[in-house]
């Protein structure tokens, strides 16, 4: 459910609807703890008489709160609040940082570093947003977005030998894509 609200508050988000985004947050929070009073303190969901399935564990929590995180983040964006921007968006990427890898990669829809990135190019700050592309390569190896946000900050800060790899980088994607789109065609 953490997802669907985060989907619908990157659209109040884009539509600029400051109370919007902040009543979306505010029922994310409530849900997120009440969700966090069912987690023992291993993370796993406590036995009640509905059994486990659909429960959610310490990780999706962890999950939900990075997206709660971004979303203040872009309130505080909205606000005029830059400051209180980076802190929100930081204290995101470092949550992710944190979050347990046990059964795979999380559901993050906007991974932070992404999110961050592009908030720090906005900002005037392609060199720090360029180390936030690269960590979300990290964890994403050959996400668009990420290359993308990567290419535009390398272009800024006139990194020529880093555009032009992204740039072969996202070319061979292109093809790989297309080469796969033909072959389901066919």
């Amino acid at each position: 459910h953490a997802i669907a609200s985060f989907l619908e508050g990157m659209k109040a988000f884009r539509k600029k609807d400051a109370s919007g985004v902040a009543a979306i947050l505010e029922a994310m929070a409530s849900e997120r703890q009440q969700a966090s009073m069912s987690v023992d303190s291993e993370g796993a969901p406590m036995c009640g008489a509905g059994g486990s399935y659909g429960q959610a564990n310490q990780m999706d929590i962890d999950q939900a709160y990075i997206l709660e995180l971004e979303l203040k983040g872009l309130l505080a964006a909205l606000k005029g609040q830059p400051e209180e921007a980076e802190r929100w968006l930081k204290q995101a990427t470092d949550l992710q940082d944190n979050v347990s890898y046990s059964y795979g990669p999380p559901e993050v829809v906007k991974p932070s570093y992404e999110l961050y990135g592009e908030w720090l190019l906005e900002q005037g700050r392609p060199e720090d947003a360029l180390q936030q592309f690269e960590r979300a390569l990290e964890r994403g190896p050959q996400r668009v977005q990420a290359l993308k946000g990567k290419l535009q900050a390398a272009r800024e800060l006139g990194k020529d030998d880093v555009v032009e790899a992204v740039e072969q980088a996202l070319d061979e994607i292109r093809v790989k894509a297309e080469e796969q789109r033909k072959g389901r065609l066919s």
